[in-house]
């Protein structure tokens, strides 16, 4: 199916799929106990009542109804698709347990490590990432790695209204648009764009003030399941071009973390200095923030679709164009002044 006949399709998808994730979380925002699975740390309007975080309970069961689907139409993927549904649903888990009642770090780790790897060996299974500069088992390791960070810096980086929205689900859609055939080409393009478009019905609810939040029950697997996109374009389009849509997200974890460690702060304790959080402490708006948040994305999306294919030094190149313009906006951030 070539790109421009499957637009018509890809949109139809879309819009089933977002309706049902709308439909699905009004649903449990009407159905479930006001305290089940309550936020405590996330910013709010005074004297309202916590906001739950119902967002998993819904993108995720739609995920892996959309893996089940993708299974259906591409039997040749099953074994793949069947180890990322299994990685999926145990962080899934976890994230509810994590929710509930915090577990131990340890504990969420080991799950996310296990996830990881099993995921990293079922992508592309013999194939090189790096064309064959490092023994397979290092390079899947290494995989495993990134794909532990992505988890991580989805749940991190779910700290404002809308902002996984613009920050994540924007960067999938035009990974999705740009370096692939189409978003329902394959089985992991299609899974994850309906997943994707379940973000456009959670954002009906997870705009400013939100109604619902996302949760570790839904940023942990979604930041699986976009890592494993991620990992998988990788193969196609190079490296660089898989992870360009996601350079706002990677910078901003990345340059964080930096500032936490200079300062001697514990960086496993919970904190609000992202670069986008300290906008928001300066008084910039929630919509002022994912706008420019969004903004960036597109443009290095379009950066990843010029650098697909390139030998490596253009797409090094394109990279590092990408990674400064990354930069300039996290330092206009972290410039932002109350007034």
């Amino acid at each position: 199916m070539s790109a421009v006949a499957s637009l018509p399709a890809a949109g139809a998808v879309a819009i089933v799929s977002a309706l049902l994730a709308w439909t699905a979380l009004a649903l449990c925002q009407a159905l479930l106990p006001r305290g089940l699975l309550a936020a405590q740390m996330r910013e709010q309007p005074p004297g309202t009542r916590p906001v739950r975080q119902l967002g998993g309970l819904v993108l995720v069961p739609l995920y892996l109804a959309a893996l089940v689907l993708a299974a259906a139409r591409f039997p040749e993927l099953r074994a793949m698709l069947a180890v990322l549904g299994a990685s999926v649903a145990l962080l899934w888990v976890v994230g509810v347990a994590d929710d509930h009642n915090h577990l131990p770090i340890g504990l969420r780790l080991a799950a996310q490590f296990v996830a990881a790897l099993a995921v990293a060996f079922a992508v592309e299974p013999g194939s090189f990432m790096a064309g064959g500069l490092l023994p397979y088992w290092l390079e899947r390791a290494l995989v495993a790695l990134a794909l532990v960070y992505f988890v991580n810096m989805t749940n991190f980086m779910d700290g404002m209204d809308l902002m996984t929205v613009a920050g994540l689900g924007l960067p999938l859609i035009l990974s999705l648009s740009l370096l692939t055939a189409g978003p329902l080409a394959d089985p992991l393009a299609m899974a994850t764009f309906i997943l994707a478009a379940g973000l456009a019905g959670f954002a009906v609810l997870n705009r400013p003030p939100a109604r619902l939040y996302l949760g570790d029950n839904g940023s942990l697997p979604l930041g699986l399941a976009a890592g494993a996109l991620c990992a998988d374009l990788a193969f196609s389009a190079g490296p660089v071009a898989a992870l360009l849509p996601f350079g706002y997200y990677l910078a901003d974890t990345l340059s964080t973390l930096a500032i936490r460690i200079l300062r001697g702060e514990n960086i496993l304790r919970s904190h609000s200095s992202h670069a986008y959080q300290v906008a928001r402490q300066a008084g910039r708006s929630p919509w002022w923030v994912v706008a420019h948040v969004a903004a960036l994305n597109v443009v290095l999306a379009g950066v990843a679709r010029a650098a697909a294919g390139q030998p490596a030094p253009t797409a090094i190149g394109l990279g590092l164009a990408g990674a400064a313009a990354c930069l300039a906006v996290i330092v206009w951030f972290r410039r932002q002044r109350p007034g």
